[in-house]
């Protein structure tokens, strides 16, 4: 069972007009499951509807499929920039989601027919996390038929307590994963009954008093909320009025059974009403204790028992930028190691580098780096380069801990390989406090002949020094006396090879 999010796709700028017979509305679904969470949650909603409630954190793991050959992945900077728009519209209701992985998955079925039934029972069952909210990021929504086009859709199955999306959807400017995150707390929409129905009134008709499918037609003015509609009574009446209206601001005037003119509410994240300001789409006050309340049944005690709570929510610090140096030139076109200080408590960065300054170009890179430094290759000759990083947690995704962007320009020559003769290098203490000793442990396979240098980020060499090294475990003792604080690049090179470590002078 499945409840398909469906859009005429020229509503949305980057989608072209598309005939409206390719465009599926909800499908043949059935919603007995999550009506029955629903009526369960507003029977226990007084237990948590307290305003002190403490925030909640929800795992959610990211399913990034592309296709067997490993193309068409959605981009991770997409997959971010939902994530934090989805943080935005859940803060009012203490509840704030975080990533527990992103999990990428090369499948041809998953990419084009998430809804097979073969592809739930079996790879997508399979590949699930069973301890947070799973996401499938696919090409499309669909079983594959080819009958319209979906944008997203939750499925309600226990077994299966997912939510599908299609990767066009992805990104920082649309509530499509609200909208469905609303279904997977139990959330209909706000015209319940009517999906699917072709005899939507029009304007100047009155409503029946059972839709298409015999449910109850609810009433403006609430006297059968309780028992008709999406049984959410501060939730106004909307017979799936939104879907193809034009703008946000419904005119037509339908007369509800009993009498009255209705007024449906177009800024529903749960609603089709598509042409509002994105950030103006609300959850009601009983959606959000009806959400909180799912959230702590006992049918998401998969998501409490193994969810982790942030010891800290400050923002992060951005990291410092160290090699590099802001518009250094003529560096080897093959190969640059990028390197930056690391943050207080994060493992993990975001590594942003462009040919263009605002890191927009189709050949950008956005990756998750974990460590300080990240080796970048194949650039080409005499071009300018642009990069940044961002200090990076599973809970703290967005607008915080981002580094200055520095540049840099290659040039003609290449960088060395590393000395295959050292199989040991290892520098101590690092950092290492000034005027003091730094020692280099060694470990050589065969003798090497070559020099040790220590290279400030202008370039200067500070040390130069001839050294021939005989196999085996020695050590080298490096000077720091007259250093200035600050970053160096010590290297040892042979004739036509290079080690080389970052080295801190504090």
């Amino acid at each position: 069972m499945k409840q398909f999010f469906t859009f005429f796709l020229s509503m949305f700028l980057l989608v072209g007009s598309v005939d409206a017979q390719q465009i599926k509305r909800c499908g043949d679904t059935d919603w007995t499951l999550v009506k029955q969470r629903l009526l369960a949650n507003k029977k226990n909603v007084h237990l948590y509807n307290s305003a002190n409630r403490d925030v909640a954190y929800v795992p959610v793991t990211y399913h990034m499929v592309a296709n067997s050959a490993g193309d068409g992945r959605v981009d991770l900077e997409d997959v971010l920039n939902m994530h934090c728009m989805m943080n935005e519209d859940f803060e009012n209701l203490d509840i704030q989601f975080y990533v527990k992985e992103f999990n990428e998955i090369n499948n041809n079925a998953i990419y084009s027919s998430p809804g097979a039934q073969n592809t739930e029972a079996g790879i997508m069952f399979v590949n699930r996390d069973a301890t947070s909210v799973n996401v499938w990021i696919t090409d499309t929504a669909d079983d594959g038929t080819g009958a319209g086009i979906t944008l997203a859709y939750y499925q309600p199955n226990p077994l299966y307590d997912w939510i599908v999306i299609n990767k066009d959807f992805v990104r920082g400017n649309d509530n499509t994963i609200s909208h469905e995150m609303g279904h997977f707390f139990s959330l209909p929409h706000p015209f319940l009954g009517w999906e699917g129905c072709d005899n939507v009134p029009g304007n100047g008709d009155t409503a029946p008093t059972q839709t298409c499918n015999g449910d109850l037609v609810e009433c403006q003015d609430g006297s059968n909320c309780d028992e008709a509609g999406d049984f959410i009574c501060d939730t106004p009446p909307d017979y799936n009025f939104g879907f193809g209206w034009s703008n946000c601001n419904f005119t037509n005037q339908i007369t509800d059974p009993c009498g009255d003119i209705v007024e449906p509410e177009e800024l529903l994240h749960m609603s089709y009403f598509l042409q509002c300001s994105v950030d103006d789409y609300i959850f009601t006050d009983d959606q959000k204790d009806l959400m909180v309340t799912d959230y702590n049944s006992n049918g998401r005690a998969y998501l409490r028992n193994n969810a982790t709570t942030p010891s800290n929510v400050e923002p992060l610090e951005a990291p410092e930028l160290v090699f590099p140096a802001d518009g250094a030139e003529d560096l080897p076109f093959n190969a640059v190691e990028l390197d930056w200080d690391p943050v207080p408590g994060v493992n993990t960065y975001i590594l942003e580098f462009d040919r263009i300054p605002n890191f927009g170009s189709q050949d950008a890179l956005f990756l998750l780096v974990s460590g300080t430094s990240k080796v970048i290759t194949d650039l080409d000759t005499n071009r300018k380069y642009y990069w940044r990083v961002r200090a990076f947690d599973s809970y703290r995704t967005c607008g915080s801990g981002e580094s200055e962007r520095f540049d840099f320009t290659t040039g003609t020559t290449t960088a060395v390989e590393d000395i295959s003769e050292v199989s040991r290098f290892v520098v101590r203490p690092n950092p290492v406090a000034a005027n003091s000793q730094l020692t280099i442990d060694l470990s050589l396979d065969a003798a090497v002949d070559g020099s040790l240098s220590l290279i400030n980020l202008t370039g200067q060499r500070v040390l130069d020094r001839a050294v021939y090294l005989p196999a085996g475990e020695q050590q080298l003792q490096v000077s720091t006396e007259n250093l200035p604080a600050g970053v160096y690049l010590l290297s040892l090179q042979s004739a036509d090879r290079v080690r080389t470590a970052r080295v801190v002078v504090r």
